[in-house]
């Protein structure tokens, strides 16, 4: 369970998006620079006893993001070329493409966890993710700590704001343009974006007031403020938080008038904003099947593309913080930056001012 919301500044994107899961993930953040070796290892048993030689590759470009549960690879990052690429949760729908039967093909074989961070090393655009995609195979590898083939599907950004969507349906690799730079989990891309046409009476702008009994003294109004938004799905289902995050990106974008960011460090606040009204509380989402497992928010992250910036909290630091992939262009060996951190509380007791006049 997890949602990405977009904030586009100057023609160029920020993302925001939150990990959710039932288990810890215990993420840490990896920076791998130019010339690092990947390989992506076969296991196609759950007992870990059969594994085949799959891709192994270079960096072409120096990358930073997020790994999950002790993976060599990332879930999402940005690349030192203005490409963002983010893996999300897809239960139930991501079915991955059958193993090659002629044994040289396995070496172009990956699993899906392998393939963020084979795009973020190897291609500076959506063109190249397409090339790339063409001449992979991604298959059904089995992950041990997870207990089973992670479904995923992904979404591709440029700093620019043209993305993609790829999902694995039915055995094949589907492409879609995302030009709302919004996504959760599943069903697929298609549904969601159809699903939306329930949800074209949303508006920004306050519902206006009826006569129902023509007396125009006797006007029925709204309740407060936010009445154009009534319908709006509070709920923590993927349809409901993909219609929440739809609206609330189209209204920041076209609203905000004079308090819309004209600066980076704006769109970078205005996306922790929007990201907050998507954030899963732990206790409110509770497996069926396994009661001990908690959906909730362990991280969050803002991707701010073009200044090649990565900011994150995590859920027992609300403080945020962020690495710069700049300022780490000189850095020939791979490095990890602790997310899980105790919260660090400023206290400004002794920073009390005297009121004047009293």
């Amino acid at each position: 369970m997890c949602t990405g919301i977009p904030v586009m500044i100057n023609g160029r994107l920020v993302f925001a998006r939150t990990m959710e899961f039932g288990i810890k993930v215990n993420s840490e953040l990896r920076y791998y620079p130019t010339k690092t070796a990947f390989r992506a290892p076969i296991q196609v048993s759950d007992d870990g006893t059969t594994e085949k030689n799959g891709k192994s590759w270079s960096s072409k470009y120096a990358i930073l993001g997020p790994n999950t549960l002790g993976s060599e690879q990332v879930i999402e990052g940005i690349n030192d070329q203005g490409l963002n690429v983010a893996g999300f949760y897809f239960p139930g729908y991501a079915e991955y493409e059958p193993f090659p039967a002629a044994a040289e093909k396995e070496k172009e074989t990956i699993g899906p966890l392998d393939l963020t961070t084979l795009l973020l090393t190897t291609c500076s655009s959506l063109e190249d993710v397409r090339v790339t995609l063409d001449a992979i195979h991604v298959c059904p590898v089995f992950f041990a700590p997870l207990g089973e083939v992670p479904p995923i599907h992904w979404i591709v950004q440029q700093e620019t704001g043209e993305a993609l969507v790829i999902e694995y349906l039915n055995g094949k690799l589907t492409l879609q343009e995302n030009p709302l730079n919004v996504i959760t989990n599943a069903p697929d891309f298609t549904w969601q974006t159809t699903n939306l046409r329930n949800y074209v009476n949303l508006s920004a702008i306050n519902a206006k007031p009826k006569d129902l009994v023509d007396d125009p003294s006797k006007m029925v109004m709204g309740f407060g403020q936010g009445s154009g938004m009534l319908g709006l799905p509070g709920d923590f289902t993927p349809p409901s938080r993909f219609v929440r995050a739809v609206a609330l990106s189209q209204v920041a974008a076209r609203f905000a008038g004079n308090e819309y960011p004209t600066d980076h460090d704006g769109a970078v606040n205005l996306a922790w904003n929007l990201i907050a009204n998507i954030n899963i509380p732990i206790g409110a989402a509770v497996s069926t099947e396994h009661p001990d497992e908690l959906d909730y928010t362990q991280w969050v992250s803002v991707s701010d593309i073009s200044r090649r910036r990565y900011y994150f909290r995590d859920y027992d630091n609300m403080d945020i913080r962020f690495v710069d992939l700049n300022k780490l262009a000189t850095v020939t060996t791979p490095i990890a930056f602790a997310m899980n951190q105790q919260a660090n509380y400023q206290e400004i007791t002794e920073a009390g001012q005297q009121l004047s006049g009293t």
